[in-house]
């Protein structure tokens, strides 16, 4: 997991003033972005429970395109000094940046 999940809802309006509530003909949908508590007490470690593998390893398979630059499941990949300077300069762009990568898209 990658500290949450997206769900889509859908549903559809009626008009309730007519006696068989029709409905309208038009599907709406809602977007809910939930995220888990989550609270940092510990130092990262690769692997394990705490382990950032996991989550770097499911970004990883979202853009595989990534792997010309830098191949992020991979703990030699990640740590050369190049690739730490890319992925500390995705994660701490402003949101008003037009290079901001967000958590979901």
């Amino acid at each position: 997991d990658v500290d949450g999940c997206i769900y889509k809802v859908f549903y559809r309006t009626f008009d309730r003033s007519l006696p068989d509530n029709p409905p309208l003909g038009v599907t709406e949908a809602l977007s809910l972005r939930v995220f888990d508590n989550f609270t940092w007490n510990e130092k990262a470690t690769w692997y394990g429970e705490k382990g950032v593998y996991r989550i770097f390893k499911q970004y990883d398979n979202l853009y595989p395109v990534m792997r010309r630059v830098l191949i992020l499941s991979d703990y030699d990949s990640v740590i050369q000094p190049r690739n730490i300077h890319y992925i500390t300069a995705a994660m701490t762009r402003p949101f008003e940046d037009p290079t901001y990568m967000p958590v979901t898209r």
